[in-house]
């Protein structure tokens, strides 16, 4: 403790000392610079404020890997060609903004599903039922439990899941659900 007194003291004599050096006493009591020397002033102590947006330009939120004129994310393990076209895709009983991308391996029977996961949490997928004319999947987001003493990061990931179905997509309907549990 008695160094930092030690360093504090010698900082304010040191900075004093400067200050007075770098100033001559003039006999006259004229303190405006010589010819040559640039005058001598405090440092300014103000910040200049931060440009904040304004009520009519709202902060655009973060965007999904589909957003309207982005190009689609492919999930993963699979070919641009097995896409299944928006048309096909019913997202509706999503998050706002959570991605709709849906693609088939296997001759159609397994769907790879871009899912979004973020901090701790951890994407899956179920099978939730399968008709002639849709196929209805669960995204689901796993948090670990509230008892769990544990730091979460605040990112937002995007992850490939994957369901089988008993017959090839074909021509029907995914629809994509939403469901966050507590692990």
């Amino acid at each position: 403790m008695r160094y930092k007194q030690i360093l504090v003291a010698c900082s304010v004599v040191l900075l004093a000392g400067t200050a007075c050096a770098s100033q001559e006493a003039d006999p006259s009591g004229d303190t405006r610079p010589r010819d040559g020397e640039l005058p001598i002033s405090a440092p300014s102590t103000t910040v200049p404020p931060m440009p904040m947006p304004s009520a009519e330009e709202p902060v655009p939120a973060p965007q999904p890997p589909n957003a309207p004129g982005e190009p689609v994310q492919v999930p993963d393990g699979a070919d641009k060609g097995d896409l299944v076209p928006g048309k096909r895709i019913d997202g509706s009983k999503l998050p706002e903004a959570y991605p709709q991308n849906v693609a088939t391996s296997d001759d159609g029977r397994k769907l790879l599903i871009v899912a979004q996961e973020g901090g701790c949490g951890e994407a899956s997928a179920e099978l939730a039922g399968q008709s002639a004319q849709q196929v209805r999947v669960t995204l689901v987001e796993t948090l670990p439990p509230e008892s769990a003493d544990i730091a979460c990061t605040m990112d937002i990931r995007f992850e490939t899941v994957s369901v089988v179905l008993d017959k090839p997509l074909g021509e029907r309907t995914v629809v994509l659900e939403y469901e966050r549990r507590k692990g």
